[in-house]
């Protein structure tokens, strides 16, 4: 069956019901001449063209670009099928075919044009999507449906591309800022030493919030005197690591180690920079230094206090000697005698507590008579000194092993 549409068509184009609808003056005479005009656009348009009855819901005549369409070898093939026999079986929203066909006829009750997208399939299970035009007409009391279908197969794949490229392009800027602020520096990106962003990390660093830093010149967190350095790095590309002075925002100065790479972003090309405060390093490493000084000025005294016990040893060897020559008629040199020996034995106390300490060793406290090591310094002080000054101590400890001694020395002249 094919309808003939100049029956639907005023000679303007226009459509109409029935040709009793048209002004008396247009002659009847134009009528085949309208119809085989009209039917030649039809058939020859690229646009596929479909109508189907309302009332069975089955196709009543297409032209050739919807028999190629949908995949079949001529127009008879297509009279008398449904919507859901060209369409896929689901739609976009997973809603049956069948039933969203019906909800868009049931839409031409109350709009003129209905316009859709549909998702069709042929006769070999190729998948294809269109722009549906509906346009609701009626004929001899009979109410058919025109489509007109525009494939936007393509069209939808370049967006579905598009779509999938944005998602990507947001999980890489998610997972990049993830990476960005798990830095355990401060991360900056900047064009020409304007920040364009940075991490958490830069502003824990600097002091500086996040808004503070974008937009700002880079070269304000260097100290005033490596800043040409900074500048110049920056010009050249240079991309090793290097150690500068940086400037919190308190005005403080710290060292500050740089390392910067060149990166596209956001189709700029940009330099990345990573800001690494090594405050802690320094201490530790100075730390490091003096324990290696101590090192050697322990190897130092440990050389001399093993020497310095070999020169003890001939002293006090020589002082117990004569103390056996010591007459008993004599006491004031045997009195001079043991404080040599006891300023020896304390030199040599002294000497092996050095090369313990160069050795490393394991050093034991020993409880010492603190009245009795002040009475012997007292004794050797009172035979050095100019007689005319006189010592006298107050030893107030309650206890002789107390550790907490008061002494009081008064010297009158």
């Amino acid at each position: 069956m094919n309808i003939l549409l100049g029956r639907f068509y005023s000679p303007a184009g226009n459509a109409i019901q029935d040709v009793n609808d048209t002004a008396p003056d247009i002659s009847r005479k134009f009528l085949p001449f309208n119809d085989k005009y009209n039917r030649i656009i039809f058939e020859n348009s690229h646009i596929p063209i479909v109508i189907m009855e309302i009332a069975s819901h089955k196709f009543v005549d297409c032209n050739p670009a919807a028999v190629s369409s949908y995949g079949y070898k001529c127009m008879e093939d297509i009279i008398g099928k449904t919507p859901a026999d060209v369409s896929a079986h689901t739609q976009y929203n997973g809603m049956l075919s069948s039933e969203k066909a019906d909800y868009y006829i049931n839409l031409t009750n109350t709009q003129k044009t209905v316009i859709f997208d549909w998702k069709h399939e042929n006769p070999d299970g190729k998948q294809w999507d269109a722009e549906v035009h509906l346009l609701r007409f009626s004929i001899d009391d009979k109410e058919y449906l025109l489509f007109s279908l525009i494939d936007i197969t393509e069209r939808l794949s370049v967006a579905a591309e598009l779509e999938q490229a944005k998602k990507e392009a947001e999980e890489n800027e998610a997972r990049f800022r993830i990476l960005h602020n798990a830095s355990f520096g401060g991360i900056a990106i900047h064009e020409n030493g304007v920040i364009l962003d940075c991490n958490q990390g830069l502003s824990d660093v600097t002091g500086f919030s996040y808004d503070e830093l974008v937009g700002m010149n880079g070269l304000l967190l260097i100290a005033q005197d490596y800043r040409d350095t900074v500048l110049e790095h920056i010009k050249s590309r240079y991309e090793k690591p290097y150690e500068v002075f940086g400037l919190r925002k308190n005005g403080e100065e710290y060292p500050l180690h740089l390392e910067a790479r060149e990166i596209p972003y956001k189709n700029l090309h940009v330099r990345v920079v990573e800001f690494r405060d090594i405050s802690n390093q320094r201490k530790l490493e100075e730390r490091l230094l003096q324990m290696e000084k101590m090192d050697a000025i322990g190897q130092l005294a440990g050389g001399i206090a093993h020497d310095f016990n070999n020169m003890l040893g001939g002293v006090i060897g020589g002082a117990e000697l004569l103390q056996t020559r010591i007459p008993e008629s004599d006491p004031e040199a045997g009195k001079y005698l043991s404080m040599i020996l006891s300023s020896a034995k304390r030199a040599s106390d002294l000497s092996n507590k050095l090369l313990a300490f160069a050795r490393q060793q394991m050093i034991h406290s020993t409880p010492v008579d603190i009245h009795e090591a002040i009475l012997d310094a007292v004794a050797i002080l009172e035979n050095t000194l100019d007689k005319r000054i006189k010592i006298r101590n107050s030893l107030l400890a309650e206890q002789v092993w107390s550790s907490v001694i008061m002494l009081s020395y008064r010297v009158c002249f």
